[in-house]
């Protein structure tokens, strides 16, 4: 293999194991709140909004995780509004 696509295929490696870091800590990673939290989420939040309302909310550690792997995965515009229930 030529070394710029050795670089390449390390950067998109590392790239990946990050995404895949950022989206397990996020869904899988527990809240700060044990017991069950309803979390209203209105029409036209920014993702900045929603991420600080679910961590005020005790359902997410860290706001800057959701946000990062939303701005990641293509997900800003595509959060659904609604109660939701953790």
């Amino acid at each position: 293999m030529r070394t710029p696509a050795k670089i390449i295929v390390i950067v998109a490696t590392l790239l990946l194991v990050l995404c895949l870091f950022m989206f397990t800590s996020v869904l899988l990673g527990t809240g700060v709140n044990d017991s069950p939290v309803t979390v209203d989420i209105q029409k036209g939040m920014s993702v900045n909004t929603i991420a600080g309302t679910l961590c005020g909310a005790g359902v997410i550690k860290r706001a800057f995780d959701l946000k990062l792997s939303c701005r990641m995965l293509m997900l800003s515009g595509r959060i659904q509004a609604g109660r939701y229930r953790f």
